[in-house]
């Protein structure tokens, strides 16, 4: 397997860390096909299976017979290889800023992009921000993920730590409840102002959507109202990246040729693992292009969410397994778990 700079100052690094990340996952290789986890944690059923060497974490809502959306995916025999085809898209955002210092993912799941960042990148600082104990639980006991002083998890919800953080290069917001659901919060207008205030010039704020969402010519709409440059990425498996930069003041925007160029000439330094340079090829401003007409559609603001938005939030009445009060709610209403759903449980 051809590694990161081979010959120069990773090597090392490279062939140490690699080595480590399988050591990790041995365990979870020896382990037969099938159900190796499934537990209820609030009010869904967090889930990890093996089959034929791919790893897949769910997050099921036990009430909703439509549930079941894989979360995250790895394949043991090759880690770095990122298996779904939206965790290699959001490494596009490497093309606006090739060589970051700080990235901020907002939703952890199993890991899968910032051990990757950590792994190519080894002087990059990653934050995350995670709302469930059990998935940070899942990442590390079963997808190989291992924090250090460079790849931190915060217990915390998404925009209210980003309010007191330093700037990013990177900003990543893959959020998400099983059945789609996306914390209306961090889908607002004044939602992105505040990325757009924590990137550095020139930095980008990816975000992954569900091509399928309802909202998502709304979510379009909402992030060019925040930012003049958006670049949209529609993939064939269901999703659909959104790319906003943050271009300082008197820069020319790069066109599409030279992100093309960009992800080629990471590709070839880097030697990653996956095809990000054709990732690159797809990307657009024109939001036609991908089939999305944005003419009727609304931005979305803090204090004015949409008629029926809320109603593919799984019910936290008759919990079988309580929840943390101390934690933020797993609805993403920003207010712990006691002030917010679980006041209204009480209530009731």
């Amino acid at each position: 397997m051809l590694l990161p700079d081979q010959t120069g100052p990773q090597s090392t690094w490279a062939l140490t860390n690699l080595s480590a990340i399988y050591t990790r996952l041995l365990p979870i290789q020896n382990e037969p096909d099938g159900t190796l986890y499934a537990e209820l944690h609030g009010p869904n059923f967090v889930v990890v299976t093996k089959s034929f060497n791919h790893l897949r974490l769910w997050i099921l809502d036990p009430q909703k017979v439509d549930s079941g959306i894989v979360q995250s995916e790895m394949s043991l025999e090759n880690p770095l290889w990122l298996v779904d085809p939206y965790t290699q898209a959001a490494m596009l955002g490497l093309a606006w800023v090739p060589e970051p210092k700080r990235i901020y993912c907002a939703g952890l799941g199993a890991g899968r992009v910032p051990m990757i960042v950590h792994h190519y990148l080894p002087h990059v600082i990653i934050d995350c921000t995670e709302i469930d104990p059990a998935v940070v639980e899942m990442a590390t006991r079963f997808f190989g993920l291992r924090l250090d002083e460079r790849l931190r998890v915060h217990m915390a919800d998404g925009r209210r730590w980003l309010e007191t953080a330093e700037p990013y290069d990177f900003l990543f917001v893959d959020v998400f409840l099983d059945r789609g659901y996306v914390p209306y919060r961090l889908s607002t207008v004044e939602f992105y102002e505040l990325c757009r205030r924590k990137l550095t010039p020139g930095g980008v704020l990816v975000v992954n959507l569900l091509t399928e969402d309802d909202y998502l010519t709304s979510r379009v709409v909402t992030l060019q109202q925040v930012f003049a440059e958006v670049w949209i990425c529609a993939l064939d498996e269901g999703n659909t990246l959104l790319f906003a930069v943050n271009e300082p003041p008197g820069r020319t925007p790069l066109k599409h040729e030279a992100l093309i160029q960009r992800t080629t000439a990471l590709q070839e330094k880097q030697h990653f693992a996956f095809p990000l340079a054709t990732r690159a090829l797809t990307l657009t401003q024109d939001a036609s292009k991908p089939g999305l007409d944005l003419t009727d559609a609304q931005p979305f603001y803090d204090d004015n969410p949409p008629d029926g938005y809320f109603d593919l939030l799984p019910s936290f009445e008759n919990l079988l397994v309580p929840v943390d009060p101390s934690l933020p709610c797993p609805c993403g209403s920003g207010r712990i778990y006691a002030e917010c759903h679980g006041a209204q449980n009480t209530a009731a």
